[in-house]
């Protein structure tokens, strides 16, 4: 075999691997799309999928067709630099429950070796950090009214007034610490935000699975029932 027809049985190999890698990549989009079909079928929700082009995000939403509204979006944003991760978030909204008197933020606090628990509030991997979406969350106005409230262990309250008297606290914890959050690492972490506009709850990861964006679609149900 000469040095040429190696080169060529090389080449044809590699084409034939990316060829079969391209075709299971587009097979899992499939089986995911048929997915999320089959669950807004059996749950009686609607489904909207679009892809990312031109800049804008690729967004994957699915929404009550009944009863209480609330839509969940899946969406993956274009990094703010070229060459940094894409901004990858999870959030459910829904225009009730709210809270007309203040504004208040629930995330489940982490372990510290050092200090018992804390909020995961130090940059790491993730584009965003806790700190970040939370700042996110509110306007700079209202950020400067919300203080840190005595929660039960496992969860960390930003309040812009003292919540204990409209949130049954030990309650929401119980029901925040039973969902077993979809990623690990600090992006697992959902941050809950009620306000006068209504109610959020919001992950800093793409729900790529219908079973994942389903547990999480219930457990901002789970909430608002206690709420």
């Amino acid at each position: 075999m000469t040095a040429g027809t190696t080169i060529a049985s090389i080449l044809l190999l590699c084409a034939l691997v990316a060829a079969g890698v391209w075709l299971w990549l587009r097979q899992q989009q499939i089986l995911q799309l048929e997915a999320f079909q089959a669950l807004a079928a059996r749950r009686g929700w609607s489904l909207t999928i679009s892809e990312q082009k031109l800049g804008r995000p690729a967004i994957l939403r699915l929404s009550a067709r009944s009863g209480r509204g609330w839509s969940c979006v899946s969406r993956r944003d274009p990094g703010p630099v070229q060459g940094k991760p894409d901004y990858l978030t999870t959030e459910f909204v829904a225009d009730d429950p709210l809270w007309p008197e203040g504004h208040i933020i629930l995330t489940p606090c982490i372990p510290d070796p050092t200090h018992g628990v804390k909020p995961d509030f130090q940059p790491g991997k993730s584009a965003l950090s806790l700190q970040d979406r939370i700042d996110m969350a509110q306007s700079d106005d209202i950020a400067q009214r919300l203080a840190p409230y005595p929660s039960p262990a496992g969860l960390f309250v930003l309040g812009s007034s003292d919540p204990t008297h409209r949130f049954d606290l030990d309650t929401l914890a119980s029901v925040i610490a039973a969902w077993p959050p979809q990623q690990g690492d600090s992006d697992g972490l959902p941050v809950i935000q009620i306000s006068p506009e209504g109610f959020r709850v919001q992950v800093s990861h793409a729900m790529r699975r219908a079973d994942q964006m389903e547990s999480f679609i219930d457990f901002a149900l789970n909430l608002i029932r206690v709420i």
